[in-house]
């Protein structure tokens, strides 16, 4: 897998949460801005000694011990996914673990196409690819997601391996989201008993890439 240069990727903002308030093992990378956008003020409605916060702690827990030691990484998933089309490109990616399994949910552009892949945690096989969505029906932050992410150099794998030199930690989840009207990669890191979250913003070309372009 070649990694672009990520020097020039400005880091946003790192954000450290228990793991058991953060709960983000499991959800999509859209929902993380709302989600590092919040303040304890509301992340304190989670903290108590109901049976659902103690299930939501457990359930993380557990998730994260399973995290630990998978022998596929993240980054070696991104790399299986991409390969099973020519010219795709990763937008998001998080780690899920059941009783039966564990794989990582990739979805990929393919053409005017969004591909879901589950990529097997334990031996890397993937299962047939399912069309997730199309551009066209994406709703418009997405669309201008992945209008920018065709105006940078850069790729996901490259925001995941930035964010694990950043924090040291493994990275569970991994996708795009938008500031301030600007592109940018985010990702979930699990340091030891915290999620850490990394927010990253890469540099833009001035014309979208087209088609056949070196």
């Amino acid at each position: 897998m070649c990694i672009s240069n990520n020097a020039t990727m400005r880091l946003v903002q790192s954000i450290v949460r228990p793991i058991a308030i953060g709960c983000l093992l499991t959800i999509a990378i859209a929902s993380l801005q709302a989600a590092a956008a919040t303040t304890d003020g509301r992340n304190s409605e989670m903290v108590g000694d109901s049976p659902e916060v103690r299930d939501a702690a457990t359930q993380s827990e557990r998730q994260a011990a399973s995290a630990r030691s998978v022998a596929i990484t993240l980054l070696q998933a991104l790399d299986i996914s991409e390969r099973q089309h020519a010219g795709s490109r990763a937008v998001d990616v998080s780690f899920v673990a059941t009783s039966g399994e564990r794989f990582y949910r990739i979805l990929t552009l393919v053409g005017d196409q969004v591909l879901e892949h589950h990529i097997d945690a334990d031996n890397g096989e993937a299962g047939a690819a399912r069309i997730y969505s199309t551009i066209d029906s994406l709703d418009q932050t997405d669309r201008a997601n992945v209008s920018d992410l065709m105006r940078t150099g850069l790729n996901l794998s490259d925001a995941v391996a930035l964010a694990e030199r950043e924090t040291t930690g493994i990275v569970i989840s991994a996708g795009l989201i938008r500031i301030g009207g600007k592109l940018n990669f985010a990702a979930v890191a699990l340091c030891g008993d915290r999620l850490k979250e990394v927010v990253l913003e890469p540099p833009l070309q001035s014309k979208p890439r087209r088609r056949g372009d070196g």
